[in-house]
């Protein structure tokens, strides 16, 4: 089974609760809406606390002792776009919680499942996706979907369109924001994940002409995402490249041929868990021809 960072287990590693007293840790994952582990910086922990609560917290873990009084009220999301380093604390990282909309740094606050993509717009195929591969991976692993806000081919997504794709998910599931076009990128910053794909995002991965015709630098870069922990669910799709979409087969991560040595870097999502034929390219010229 496929895990993310462990949770911190012995007394020095866990975070302890002074101020509210009375307050207990279950009581604070559920309301900063993720669970903190020994990634996640006391500081950062300490600050969603506070801004939740608006009122001042003193948390603890082994000798460091925080104490945080609320933010005042800022534009969290367009710091995090106009800032070179993309979220401090996050390692480049920003999550929209679900409930709360709420948007903290915290590493742990993305979950370990991942779908990727652009979800302009969000539907139901996304939603199916991503729980078939979440109930493969574990029974109650967090599921969520991850943005690059810097696009390999349309460039950067503009904070109003943003802000309009965020809204789609409110109230369902966490969406991570990274500056991460390229999953070699994703894996750095997002070690220990479950990255979500189609097949036909599997077959541009194992294309060597993707890595300017170079075996060797196709075959480092899925090295470096097995080094660091993560590994791709893949989900059946019609063949891409069929002229016509209507007559392509449907294809597996079985159907395409993987560098010796990475077969284990690629697990598969049956066709009977999922399978929906549907595009956000469709439904977009769909609402245009309207």
């Amino acid at each position: 089974m496929l895990t993310a960072s462990s949770p911190a287990k012995t007394q020095t590693e866990r975070i302890k609760i002074i101020r509210p007293s009375g307050m207990t840790l279950g009581q604070l994952h559920t309301l900063i809406e993720y669970e903190p582990t020994i990634r996640t910086p006391l500081e950062t922990v300490a600050s969603d606390f506070a801004e939740v609560l608006g009122e001042q917290v003193v948390l603890t873990r082994g000798a460091e002792v925080v104490e945080k009084a609320p933010p005042v009220k800022r534009d969290v999301l367009g710091e995090w776009l106009t800032s070179s380093g993309g979220g401090g604390g996050g390692g480049g990282i920003l999550t929209q919680l679900p409930a709360s909309q709420r948007f903290t740094t915290a590493p742990d606050a993305a979950p370990l499942v991942l779908l990727s993509g652009s979800f302009n717009p969000l539907h139901e195929g996304h939603r199916q996706l991503l729980e078939a591969a979440r109930k493969m991976v574990a029974w109650d692993a967090r599921g969520g979907f991850e943005i690059s806000v810097l696009n390999a081919d349309k460039g950067a997504i503009s904070e109003g369109e943003l802000h309009q794709r965020l809204r789609q998910f409110a109230g369902y599931r966490p969406v991570t924001l990274t500056r991460a076009p390229l999953f070699t990128d994703k894996a750095k910053i997002l070690p220990g994940r479950v990255f979500v794909i189609g097949v036909d995002t599997m077959l541009r991965l194992v294309d060597a002409r993707y890595y300017g015709g170079n075996e060797t630098k196709m075959r480092e870069a899925l090295e470096e995402i097995e080094r660091c922990g993560c590994r791709f669910l893949v989900a059946g799709r019609k063949d891409p490249r069929a002229p016509n979409q209507n007559d392509a087969p449907f294809l597996t991560r079985d159907d395409v041929s993987i560098p010796l040595g990475l077969e284990s870097l690629f697990g598969s999502i049956p066709e009977r868990l999922f399978r929906v034929d549907l595009r956000s390219t469709d439904l977009r010229e769909a609402f245009t021809r309207s």
